[in-house]
This record gives C-alpha cells, structure tokens and sequence, in this order.
C-alpha cells in the first residue's frame, strides 16, 4: 500500500507506544503528517522529518501542501526513511538491548 501513495495522514486521537505505520510509511519513502499522540515513543528529532498538526483540519491543510509540493514530498519522504534507517534498524535495536542486558549482568555480579 505504501508503495502507491506519497502521503500518510495518520491522526491518533489516544494511543501508545511507537507507531508501527508511521515507521513503515517512512521506510517506503511516504511524507507522514500526524499529530502528537502519532509521535509518542519516537525520538523528539523525527519532527524533522514528520509533518506534525495539532488538528485534523490543519493535517488535511499540510498533507494539501505537502501534494502540490512535488520536490518537498520527495526530500520529506527520503528524509523520512533516512530517519528510520538511522534510528530504528533492528540491528541497532538489538545492540542496544544486548548493551543494556549485559549492564544488568555485570551489575548481579
């Protein structure tokens, strides 16, 4: 699906966690707008790289802009999947996991 469209309007009203859409849209090039409660859990940098509203109405407005934009579109969407390469590539989750486990062995010891 992400495949076929440029834009993600993602407008959570509750949730929690990171959002694995959000992620996916990204990783596939996709310009996200979202609000909030759609960045909880990720890193305050990816604002960079998401278009954040803080109504559905100015989501609409942005996602709108970012359409007839096609140059913005493309650098939002490219940065977009640079951001979840350099921040959430499972290989660098688990090193960091690895990290912390070990940590909590050394401290038993």
């Amino acid at each position: 699906m992400f495949q076929q469209i440029q834009t993600l309007v993602y407008f959570p009203e509750e949730g929690s966690g990171i959002k694995v859409k959000i992620l996916e849209a990204m990783l596939m090039q996709c310009a996200v707008v979202t609000n909030s409660t759609g960045l909880e859990g990720m890193d305050a940098s990816v604002t960079d790289h998401i278009v954040l509203a803080s109504s559905i109405e100015e989501a609409v407005s942005q996602a709108l802009s970012l359409v007839e934009s096609p140059e913005g579109l493309q650098n939002r969407g490219l940065s977009g999947r640079q951001y979840v390469i350099e921040h959430h590539d499972p290989t660098q989750s688990f090193a960091k996991l690895q990290k912390i486990y070990q940590t909590m062995v050394k401290t038993k010891v």
